[in-house]
């Protein structure tokens, strides 16, 4: 969908890549910082606390200078304009939404938290919300598992739900998502 997307709207293509790239570096930079000022915290060598403070202090300026050479290079790093660039795509290609859906099938018969969800998201995929494809993008999750046919819309709809139930935890949702939401929906079809 991507490709198709970027062929026809290049500059809107641009502002999505410079976007996506921008906010995984900062992703990483954040992990790594949040990881260096866990283990201070826990650390009971000064020496080890003095080399932890160099190094946060070394990644904070990376993440400064990072956010300067981004904003020099003169392209948009813009999450709410990406988030509303990949809702105007879905809009695009996606012309049955119900289609999309691998649990709600249209009634209120079932009442299963994916089923609800994707409720959900049928009624606000016209006008998507813009918060839960920023956050999404904020954490980095963009390009996953972009081959599964789940909009990214509504994908960014169960990452939400998942922060809010479990916590803020990529690599937890990710698990979550292959494991409850894509493998239970092969084994209710």
């Amino acid at each position: 969908m991507f490709e198709m997307y970027s062929q026809q709207h290049p500059n809107n293509a641009k502002v999505i890549v410079f976007t996506e790239a921008y906010l995984q570096i900062r992703l990483t930079l954040l992990k790594q910082i949040f990881s260096i000022e866990d283990m201070t915290k826990s650390s009971i060598l000064s020496s080890d606390v003095d080399i932890k403070k160099q190094l946060l202090s070394k990644l904070k300026r990376t993440l400064k200078r990072l956010e300067g050479r981004f904003k020099k290079a003169g392209d948009n790093v813009d999450a709410s304009l990406c988030a509303q660039y990949i809702i105007d795509m879905e809009k695009e290609f996606i012309t049955t939404p119900m289609q999309m859906c691998k649990y709600f099938n249209g009634n209120n018969s079932d009442t299963s938290q994916f089923a609800f969800y994707e409720h959900i998201w049928l009624e606000n995929s016209k006008d998507a919300t813009l918060y839960n494809i920023i956050e999404y993008l904020y954490y980095g999750l963009m390009r996953f598992a972009e081959d599964d046919n789940t909009p990214l819309s509504l994908k960014a709809i169960l990452f939400n739900r998942y922060c809010h139930w479990v916590r803020a935890d990529v690599d937890g949702f990710k698990q979550w998502y292959n494991e409850s939401y894509i493998k239970g929906a092969s084994s209710i079809n």
